[in-house]
């Protein structure tokens, strides 16, 4: 990749960056591609150029940060100097890190008005989220925190499980502190029910 290849990609990437931050902790509505441009430091032309729309960039911004994401947690996943309780702790900090700066509206507008996005997380966690979850059962095993007889469809069942039922959640009257507050047991409970300890 020569140099103007990569500056053209680190542009790209932070104007990813900036519009999931802004979209996540504001709502889709409440940003505009001018204030993306200004926090990101390009011009409103140069996104589009890009991205052509602002719907086109909330997409690839939510891709962006789901690779993101998934890049972060296999490398705790795959260190080796990690025994699998610290790997617990970690992975559940890091997804209650990210409730911290979710907007409640934001989160409700991905996961139920958008199906583009919908349809990618469902592929997202099909190719992705199970292989990872695969490799989560096996280490957990190996290292006695998960019962030999649990299965990669039995636990992908139990995940499916959590997520249905939080996303229903989102429909209810919670402000952002009670939505953090109620994600931080979920993940507790997920994480502490698979291992069997706290």
């Amino acid at each position: 990749m020569n140099g103007f290849a990569k500056r053209t990609e680190m542009k790209k990437k932070n104007i990813l960056d900036t519009s999931f931050r802004l979209f996540s902790e504001h709502g889709l509505q409440k940003v505009s591609i001018q204030q993306i441009a200004k926090h990101a430091e390009v011009s409103q032309v140069t996104i589009y150029n890009y991205f052509g729309s602002k719907q086109q960039l909330l997409i690839d911004s939510i891709k962006h940060y789901a690779f993101q994401q998934l890049d972060e947690m296999e490398s705790i996943l795959y260190d080796k100097t990690i025994v699998f309780d610290k790997k617990i702790q970690m992975l559940m900090s890091l997804k209650q890190e990210d409730m911290q700066h979710f907007h409640i509206e934001f989160i409700r507008s991905v996961m139920f008005d958008q199906p583009e996005i919908h349809a990618f997380m469902e592929q997202f966690n099909e190719t992705y989220s199970k292989p990872f979850f695969t490799e989560f059962l096996k280490q957990g095993k190996a290292e006695g925190f998960i019962r030999d007889d649990i299965t990669v469809d039995t636990l992908m069942f139990y995940i499916n499980m959590y997520s249905e039922a939080s996303l229903r959640h989102l429909n209810e009257s919670y402000d952002h502190e009670q939505l953090q507050h109620f994600y931080e047991q979920v993940m507790h409970l997920f994480f502490y029910g698979i291992a069997g300890t706290d």
